[in-house]
């Protein structure tokens, strides 16, 4: 880069610096310096979006003189969208199995796999009777189900079930055998409502402080960004 180049790239990366918390100032330079070398983004939301943004600002002031995105004509490899590009990493990003919930599609499921689940089900359930029709019970739901998303439905029912038991200091023998839970369906009891997420929230501070606080974006990357802020913080107030 040309030092006018230089200096504006400089300027944008302070200033997208002076957005972040003065606790994470040093470890932001040290991830950017990371990606640039490896590729790899940091766990932290705020984060990751800042190494993406300063990124795509060097793409941008080496292929366009330095100048803002529309009032030049950079190379077309540099014709990035910042927003598509951090959708693009949030949908990549490595999934992973939690107690409350799988990701592994039905359809997908070995014998292997569905015992697999059976034995996590039966280690996280309540009360312990009747392991074998249990586990005949749960394979035959899986298996006649046509929601792709049972298992995840199961467990998260489970979880709920497992909270009602404790804030209702349920005695043992009145919790209900894992067959006759299972029988009777009882996981459709906890229909999984929408919440507002740590991830919806890093989100939405994300877009607020970092995103749109760019130096480097067009109008219409603006314009993206401002309606995925109106949808999340309407999520977040209806989950209020």
């Amino acid at each position: 880069m040309t030092k006018d180049k230089q200096f504006k790239f400089y300027e944008n990366f302070m200033r997208a610096i002076d957005i972040l918390p003065e606790n994470q100032r040093a470890n932001a330079c040290y991830q950017f310096c990371k990606f640039g070398l490896y590729g790899e983004l940091p766990d932290d939301e705020m984060l990751k979006m800042f190494c993406i943004g300063v990124s795509i600002s060097v793409q941008k002031y080496q292929g366009s003189g330095g100048k803002r995105e529309g009032a030049g004509r950079p190379k077309k490899n540099n014709q990035n969208n910042q927003i598509n590009q951090i959708n693009q990493i949030e949908q990549t990003k490595t999934k992973t199995k939690t107690k409350t919930e799988t990701k592994i599609k039905k359809e997908n499921l070995s014998a292997q796999d569905i015992n697999y689940e059976f034995d996590r089900f039966y280690a996280e359930y309540p009360r312990k009777v009747s392991k074998s029709e249990a586990k005949k019970k749960f394979i035959n739901i899986i298996k006649k189900s046509k929601d792709s998303s049972i298992i995840a439905n199961i467990f998260y029912g489970l979880e709920c079930y497992k909270k009602s038991i404790i804030a209702n200091k349920t005695e043992t023998k009145y919790i209900k055998h894992p067959t006759t839970w299972l029988n009777q369906e009882c996981w459709k009891d906890y229909e999984k409502q929408e919440q507002f997420t740590k991830v919806d929230e890093d989100r939405l501070t994300t877009l607020q402080e970092i995103v749109l606080k760019s130096p480097i974006l067009t109008d219409k990357e603006i314009l993206e960004a401002e309606k995925e802020v109106a949808k999340l913080l309407e999520k977040k107030k209806q989950c209020q």
